[in-house]
């Protein structure tokens, strides 16, 4: 068995590294700098399935909420993936009836309420500037988290300042919540198969494993 980080930032993957190996001296680490969104890594891939490997990946944290475009990610593991390879997938899930405690929870959570209000605070906009806010966006079927602002404040972007005036928001965050149907209609559309599929107790949560679909012309 070999654990095989994939993730943009090279600081995670060496921190996935060190931890892994504390914790499991005895696995293999090959860790590789990837960009979902930026194409396929069929590459890497097939050098992960030399000597009779096959690769099982694991995509977890709600990741798959937080693309832009899921259906371009979801197809670039696709293309990637040989057809003894598989995809665990687990996201949290719009449980409208208990919208409210997702949103209660992206409010109460400081290490994510740390991370949001970071990014202002790189372009010169404190959090004595603003009012921080997480609500749930139906039309989108998104969580989003703005801030708005207390009074007229100049950000910074490199050399360019910005004025932005008071009562003016910015949004800092977006995670898409798919419902049970629609996650397994976006697999299906961008190629996947449902092998094992299933929730928690409250629906709040799925995990489902899938594999390449494959026509035979």
């Amino acid at each position: 068995m070999r654990y095989v980080p994939l993730d943009i930032s090279r600081e995670l993957l060496d921190m996935a590294c060190r931890n892994v190996a504390a914790e499991f001296p005895g696995v293999s680490v090959i860790p590789k700098e990837i960009d979902f969104e930026a194409g396929n890594f069929a590459d890497v891939a097939y050098e992960l399935g030399q000597d009779g490997h096959v690769n099982f990946f694991i995509f977890f944290g709600n990741t798959l909420g937080n693309f832009s475009d899921a259906s371009r990610v979801l197809s670039n593991f696709r293309d990637s993936m040989g057809s003894e390879d598989y995809l665990l997938i687990g996201t949290e899930l719009a449980n409208l009836s208990r919208i409210d405690l997702v949103v209660q929870r992206y409010v109460e959570h400081q290490p994510i309420r740390r991370i949001h209000l970071m990014l202002p605070s790189k372009i010169g906009i404190g959090q004595e500037d603003a009012e921080y806010d997480v609500s749930w966006n139906d039309r989108q079927q998104q969580i989003e988290s703005k801030i708005r602002l207390k009074h007229d404040v100049t950000a910074m972007l490199g050399d360019e300042k910005i004025p932005l005036l008071k009562g003016e928001r910015i949004l800092l965050m977006r995670s898409k919540k798919h419902t049970e149907s629609s996650l397994t209609k976006l697999l299906s559309d961008t190629g996947f198969r449902n092998e094992i599929l299933t929730t928690d107790a409250e629906r709040a949560y799925i995990m489902t494993l899938v594999q390449p679909t494959r026509f035979s012309v």
